[in-house]
């Protein structure tokens, strides 16, 4: 070959052939506005915390849950209490016509006062019927807060004797401040208020970047040309924002505000709780008094009741004082049963005010994100 015929005159493969490599890096780091592991973390940190708020409006939706069931079976157990008086009631009214007409047939009543305690008879099953039919309300209310089919045949199940409790008002307040919901939520609200007033801070700074970067050309095939080097730079850019723009001190003053608004909310609930706290623990201690009073009162219902009994047989007493005595024993077992129910209503209050119910009815509560590590170390 000659050599004009080695030598290439197309010139877009020349200019393929001397086309220069280029490539270049970067850097930008803030000093003052928008600088540090804070400021550039506060989303993150946000986020984890509204997480958290999640999850602990989802532990309270379940707390109250839990009160609404143990309520509704409560009135579901004192309905039933209270057919049973009123069937025991209604035995006795009976049973008294039939010594009634014994002493008639005897000649030592007047069949006149017959007409009393039929009429007393009449009014126990009055009030027999009456209570079947708050028992069968009850029941359905209790289904509905179980979500259950409505033809579920349920008896409930007495929770045993009482146990008086003496809650103590100090370490009451510490346990309600260590586990209510809404209290941890209120605190989170001021977690999320300080960042917010950081950012609003920050926002106020300069804008003090420091800047490099560096890069590199390089061009081939040309030994006349060929070139290679590298060029680096460094320095620092400055934006200062005009005078007269409120728009920063603005968010900076809503930032303030909502800050001392959520400490005052903080302080105010936390107020609150100690109220609430003092006020259910002088309930708890009210309601064991009363079930202690309650108790006493049907005792001597009972005594005047079979002392009047005895009286009757020989002829010692009236009507009126037999049928006087068997009300106030039932209004002293209702009473008494009532009693019973409002010291258990009252602990449950208790422990809801404390944010200790799920703990009282061992019913355990997972954070999902911990639940997921435990089953993963598992192997599941």
């Amino acid at each position: 070959k000659s050599v004009a015929d080695s030598v290439t005159t197309d010139p877009a493969k020349t200019y393929a052939m001397n086309k220069p490599s280029t490539w270049s890096l970067s850097f930008t780091q803030p000093l003052l506005k928008g600088g540090g592991i804070d400021v550039n973390t506060a989303s993150l940190a946000k986020a984890r915390l509204d997480e958290k708020g999640n999850v602990l409006s989802l532990k309270s939706t379940l707390m109250g849950t839990v009160d609404s069931v143990i309520s509704a079976y409560r009135s579901f157990l004192q309905a039933m209490g209270q057919v049973e008086i009123s069937k025991a009631s209604l035995e006795r009214a009976k049973k008294l016509i039939e010594i009634k007409k014994i002493l008639v047939d005897a000649g030592r009543m007047a069949e006149l006062e017959m007409v009393q305690t039929r009429a007393d008879v009449v009014d126990k099953e009055f009030a027999y019927e009456t209570s079947l039919n708050t028992l069968d309300n009850a029941r359905l209310n209790f289904l509905k807060v179980l979500d259950i089919e409505k033809h579920t045949l349920i008896t409930p199940v007495d929770e045993g004797e009482i146990k008086p409790e003496s809650p103590v008002l100090k370490d009451c307040v510490e346990l309600a401040l260590a586990n209510r919901p809404d209290y941890h939520q209120s605190l989170l609200g001021l977690e999320k208020s300080k960042i917010d007033h950081m950012l609003a801070k920050n926002e106020q700074l300069w804008n003090l970047s420091l800047a490099s970067s560096i890069g590199k050309t390089t061009t081939h095939n040309d030994p006349t040309t060929d070139t290679k080097g590298t060029q680096w730079n460094v320095g620092l850019t400055l934006n200062i924002p005009l005078w007269g723009d409120l728009t920063r001190e603005q968010a900076l003053l809503n930032a303030q505000a909502g800050l001392k608004k959520a400490k005052i909310s903080l302080k105010e609930l936390k107020d609150n709780i100690e109220i609430e706290v003092q006020d259910t623990v002088r309930l708890v201690k009210t309601a064991l008094k009363q079930v202690r009073l309650a108790r006493l009162r049907k005792q001597l219902s009972e005594q005047k009741l079979l002392v009047e009994q005895e009286k009757l047989k020989v002829g010692r007493t009236t009507n009126f004082q037999i049928v006087s005595f068997q009300n106030d024993l039932v209004s002293a077992q209702n009473s008494e049963l009532s009693a019973i129910t409002d010291y258990r209503n009252a602990l449950t209050s208790l422990d809801k005010t404390l944010g200790t119910t799920l703990d009282t009815w061992k019913i355990e509560f997972k954070d999902y994100r911990k639940f997921e590590k435990d089953y993963f170390r598992a192997g599941k």
